[in-house]
């Protein structure tokens, strides 16, 4: 196993890393009133706190198609200070923009300025951003994502998901809405490209192997820069499985790693993974799977067969022997973090729900522990 913050199993610290999500499929959120929905890109900008600087599109609905909206009603702000709401487009859509830290409301009014509806938006300032692997995050809910500073590199020709991590100075989780820009620095040569995604999502492509810096650039914060490389798929000249978190049923999470050249790939890696017979996958492939190692109940015969794993990408494998498995749960400390002050600093606000701000001691057990504990059993009954 690589060198690392590496524990073992039996003290594993195996944050929840689900981050407050950004809808794909936006349904929209009621008014207050009951009367209108608000639709954005995401419903969660009405229920998370937005990155200062963020901005967005809104539009509103009935929320009874039977009982139409007052004709000539329009969205505006209820603190133009905090919010600022652009006329709408000719599809109906008023830019909003998350000018200052605080909670107000977005107000549809009639034409006479009554108030028909309202729902509250909020923002703060940002204490940090990071980038973050979106594939590794999407495969796995107990592996840190979030990516250093240097190290790591990302194979030629295959898009790469970068997505943006943001906490307030308090740590609370905050949603970055197009506040925040991933770009090249200007020694990176036009063969790489970054472009806006999703919410808090940006593609990076390359087509020739070289040095790449990524710049991370997120306003009321320094510039974070990332020096990385484009890899080929021929310079991988190494697999590693990590586990991430164990408990005492013989379930475990576990991650695959792939290396050129001692510097990690990461992306949208396909590993094939397969196992000794007393091991159950829950899938073949992926970049993260659970496991179930089988030991015999109360009475049965003992089960001496090795519970190994492992995992194949790129024509190199690497195997992990889940009895003497330490936990690794990222890949190494994230480019910038927050230091939470002592007493609540203005613009605080986001909810204590960020995964990366606030981990949960789970207390998962070895697997070697329970075989310990099975043999001594024997041991002591024979």
């Amino acid at each position: 196993m690589r060198a690392g913050r590496a524990l073992v199993l039996a003290f594993a610290l195996a944050p929840s890393l689900v981050a407050c999500p950004a809808n794909d499929q936006p349904e929209g959120v009621e008014g207050k009133e009951g009367v209108a929905l608000f639709l954005a890109e995401t419903d969660t900008v009405f229920t998370a706190t937005l990155v200062v600087g963020s901005s967005t599109k809104v539009s509103v609905a009935p929320v009874d198609v039977a009982t139409p909206l007052a004709e000539g009603a329009r969205l505006r702000s209820g603190d133009r200070a905090l919010v600022t709401v652009d006329e709408p487009d000719e599809d109906g859509l008023a830019q909003v923009t998350f000018a200052a830290a605080g909670q107000t409301t977005l107000e549809l009014a009639d034409a006479d300025g009554t108030v028909i509806d309202a729902i509250d938006v909020k923002a703060a300032v940002p204490g940090a951003t990071t980038l973050v692997d979106g594939d590794l995050l999407a495969a796995s809910t107990v592996v840190d994502a979030r990516l250093p500073a240097e190290g790591w590199g990302f194979l030629v020709d295959r898009e790469l998901t970068l997505m943006v991590s943001a906490v307030d100075r308090c740590g609370g989780d905050l949603l970055d809405l197009h506040a925040s820009k991933v770009r090249t620095d200007e020694a990176t040569p036009a063969t790489v490209t970054v472009e806006p995604g999703a919410p808090a999502t940006f593609t990076a492509e390359a087509s020739a192997a070289g040095d790449v810096g990524l710049v991370l650039d997120t306003p009321g914060l320094e510039l974070l820069a990332y020096q990385v490389q484009a890899l080929e798929g021929g310079d991988v000249d190494e697999v590693a499985v990590s586990a991430a978190s164990a408990d005492d049923t013989g379930r475990m999470s576990l991650w695959g790693r792939a290396y050129a050249n001692d510097v990690e790939v990461v992306g949208p890696l396909a590993f094939s993974w397969r196992a000794d017979e007393r091991v159950a996958l829950s899938a073949s492939t992926g970049l993260a799977i659970e496991v179930q190692v089988s030991f015999p109940a109360e009475g049965e015969p003992p089960d001496d067969r090795p519970a190994t794993v492992t995992a194949e990408v790129l024509g190199e494998e690497g195997t992990l022997d889940l009895f003497t498995a330490q936990q690794q749960t990222d890949r190494g400390a994230p480019a910038r973090t927050v230091v939470v002050e002592a007493a609540p600093a203005a613009g605080c606000g986001g909810d204590p729900c960020d995964p990366f701000a606030a981990a949960a001691l789970l207390g998962a057990v070895a697997l070697r522990r329970r075989l310990a504990a099975l043999r001594a059993t024997r041991m002591a009954d024979g």
